[in-house]
């Protein structure tokens, strides 16, 4: 595979991309909203309208669950 600047940039925000999600979803203070599954191996969103109106704007710029 040969790697372009534009597949480079892609996978760093990919990757930027999942590390806030984990942050987000790590964060004790958040759990109300958003944590891990019992197994640890999901994450449940809790409150959806929270979620789009307070989280995703700060984490992620935008509001639109569906993008997340």
């Amino acid at each position: 595979m040969v790697k372009t600047k534009s597949s480079v940039a892609l996978r760093r925000a990919f990757v930027t991309h999942l590390d806030r999600t984990y942050e987000v979803v790590d964060d004790p203070s958040t759990d109300a909203i958003i944590s891990w599954s019992q197994s640890g191996k999901s994450f449940i969103v809790w409150n959806p309208s929270e979620f789009s109106k307070d989280l995703l704007p700060r984490c992620f710029g935008h509001h639109h669950f569906l993008d997340a």
